[in-house]
C-alpha cells in the first residue's frame, strides 16, 4: 500500500526525510505507468536508462516526476 502524500509539487517522494521507501517508489512508478498507459494507448516507461542517466532525479519530487512524465509524453508525440 502507498503512503499518503502531500498533493504538492514540492512533495519528496525519495531520497531524504518523509519519502517513500524504494518498494513504495516502485509501486507508485507502476502504478504511474498503468494510468499513463490507460490514458495514452501506449506504455511508457518511467524507470528507464534515461531517467537513471540524469544529473537530478526525476523521482526526488513530485514535481521532478510530473515534468519527466511531460517530457516522455511530448517525446512520443513527436
Amino acid at each position: 500500500m502507498l503512503k499518503k502524500l502531500s498533493k504538492t509539487e514540492e512533495t519528496l517522494l525519495f531520497g531524504t526525510g518523509d519519502s517513500l521507501d524504494s518498494l513504495q517508489l516502485v509501486n507508485l512508478i507502476t502504478i504511474i505507468e498503468q494510468k499513463l498507459e490507460e490514458e495514452t494507448g501506449d506504455f511508457i516507461s518511467l524507470a528507464d536508462e534515461k531517467a537513471m542517466s540524469l544529473d537530478e532525479s526525476p523521482f526526488k519530487t513530485v514535481g521532478s516526476l510530473k515534468n519527466y512524465i511531460n517530457t516522455l509524453i511530448n517525446e512520443g508525440a513527436n
